[in-house]
């Protein structure tokens, strides 16, 4: 693969990583919106704690497995830019650098 060819695929690979944090992040923030939505409605509307308990485990669930998958992104990420490095590839094609996971603080 010649260095532009290389180049050009870490490129696009890195912007679909990009993207797929991004959503993932925004999956996550609508998540909690739910989440309030269903705790507030319930109450607003006078129902008994107890209703709703089921849908809200469920929830608590999918937002806890969401947080796994960002966390197996960020070990991703880190794969994927050890392994372009160690191949040279450059990925920016002059875009303005993205804090990666162990530049951004926690």
């Amino acid at each position: 693969m010649t260095d532009q060819r290389l180049d050009q695929f870490a490129s696009v690979i890195a912007a679909e990583l990009r993207e797929t944090e991004l959503r993932i992040d925004m999956s996550l923030a609508q998540a909690g919106v739910l989440l309030t939505s269903m705790t507030a409605g319930r109450n607003e509307a006078g129902l008994p704690a107890s209703f709703g308990q089921t849908a809200l485990t469920k929830l608590g669930a999918a937002i806890a497995t969401g947080v796994e998958y960002r966390s197996s992104l960020i070990s991703l990420h880190r794969s994927l830019e050890a392994a372009g490095n160690k191949i040279g590839a450059d990925w920016s094609l002059g875009d303005l650098p993205v804090p990666k996971p162990d530049d951004a603080p926690d």
